[in-house]
This record gives structure tokens, sequence and C-alpha cells, in this order.
């Protein structure tokens, strides 16, 4: 099995049950830059044509997620509420089975599709396969091997974005969480 290196791990997704209140507490314990916060909903993203559903465990699906991001220590913070609580999506069953806490973090591998290949190999498969305004995303779910969720990104994005990609814009769409 080929290793590979991280080049950078440059976001924390937790997953709650209210994105905007979520948010608000957030604000009331840290002073948090308000230009950097990026405010998203799948649905509304899907209808400008921004956003494509993703294969979950190669099959297709629908994710339907309010996403709140801001800079917060170094790194982006993404704060994710699925908009079905009762679905089978991963952010749903997280919430289910877990609460509401931390439930990923996002790497950016110099060989991603080695880091693939060598996941292939030792039987985990990619739980969920993204694309969203112009980056891709797979989704590794290694907690019995590491203790954590990978998402494997192919874009920096947050405050380290300018040192990975300094051509990355960020769109703030506009949208507002439903």
């Amino acid at each position: 099995m080929k290793k590979t290196n991280m080049k950078s791990m440059f976001q924390v997704g937790v997953c709650v049950r209210d994105a905007k209140a979520t948010l608000a507490q957030w604000q009331k314990y840290f002073n948090i830059d308000e230009s950097t916060i990026i405010q998203k909903n799948t649905r509304d993203l899907a209808a400008v044509g921004k956003y494509e559903n993703p294969k979950y465990y190669g099959e297709e699906s629908e994710l339907w997620i309010n996403i709140v991001r801001f800079d917060m220590g170094g790194l982006d913070f993404e704060i994710i509420e699925p908009l079905d609580k009762d679905g089978d999506d991963m952010y749903a069953t997280w919430l289910r089975e877990h609460g509401p806490g931390i439930h990923h973090v996002n790497v950016l591998l110099e060989d991603r599709d080695g880091f693939s290949e060598a996941m292939e190999e030792n039987g985990i498969p990619v739980m969920l396969d993204a694309s969203a305004q112009g980056k891709t995303c797979k989704f590794y779910d290694v907690r019995e091997q590491l203790g954590v969720m990978f998402e494997c990104g192919d874009t920096v994005v947050g405050p380290l974005a300018k040192v990975f990609n300094p051509d990355f814009v960020d769109e703030k769409v506009g949208l507002e969480l439903k």
C-alpha cells in the first residue's frame, strides 16, 4: 500500500440540529469576523445549478443541508444542519446516532487518488462523493482506523485557501438558510 502525505487539515465540520442557532452561540462566545461567514443551502444551490446531489455509498441520493462556514483559529469551521432530520443522508443519520458534534475533518492530500486506492484495498468504501461550486470531495468513514471521519477535498477553503489555491474564490452566493 502506497502512503501519501497530508498537505493540510483545513476544515472541521460539525453536525447540528439548527445551524442558525449554533452560529449564534459561537458568536456569543467568540469574536468571529463577520466577513468570513458564508451561509448556504443545498436546495437553493441546486436551483441555480451550483450543486449536484452526491452519491452515498455509490447510490444517487438527495442531500439537503444548511451550511454555515467561518474562519476560526486559522481553520474553516463548518456547521451542517440536515434539512430532513429523519432522512437517510449521512448527516441526519449522524445526528440520530451521535447527537450534535464533530462530524469530520477536511484534508488536502498530496495523492488523493492513491489514498482512494488504499481505502479500496482495505475495504473502506467512499461514503459520499460530492461536487458543488466547482469543488469535489470524497468522504471516508475511517473512525475505526483513525478515530475520525475524513473529507478529502480537492480545493482548500477558508483561511488556508490563499496558501494552497490563491485563485479560488469561494462565492458568497447570498443564499439564506431555510
